[in-house]
């Protein structure tokens, strides 16, 4: 494979034995499995890694996103229009994107719009919704 850069990728074959029987001796992911493997780990190396995820709801004791929650949740069940107010980053473009798209699908009206940092500021401040509100109560 061509990289977006001009180089060649290739991937290293490992045999998929081994890859299974570390995956099923350790309760590893396939592609953990393959790392370990092509860097050569030795037994200590292996069992010394931690694989244990834990996932947090870091909102679980938040009030305010349980109310931010019922609210869209309503917006969505009586299909009113929902305003977007995203981020001008990467994971900000991205999630505003998946959001419109969700609601597109879901045949809810929304429109979005990414702040522009200079005559915006940062985040969605109160003069910014009252000019989208305003300007899309058309």
């Amino acid at each position: 494979m061509i990289s977006v850069s001009g180089k060649n990728w290739e991937e290293i074959n490992i045999s998929k034995r081994l890859i299974d029987k570390l995956m099923i001796n350790n309760g590893f992911s396939h592609i953990l499995s393959k790392l370990i493997l092509y860097n050569n780990f030795n037994e200590e190396e292996i069992f010394s890694i931690d694989n244990i995820v834990e996932f947090t709801n870091p909102f679980i004791k938040k009030n305010d996103f349980k109310i931010a929650v019922d609210i869209f949740y309503k917006s969505i069940i009586k299909k009113e229009k929902i305003l977007i107010v995203g981020d001008y980053d990467v994971d900000g473009c991205v999630s505003t994107s998946l959001l419109v798209n969700f609601l597109k699908e879901l045949k809810v009206d929304n429109y979005y719009y990414i702040p522009n940092r200079f005559t915006d500021g940062y985040g969605a401040s109160i003069k910014v919704l009252e000019k989208l509100i305003k300007k899309n109560q058309n």
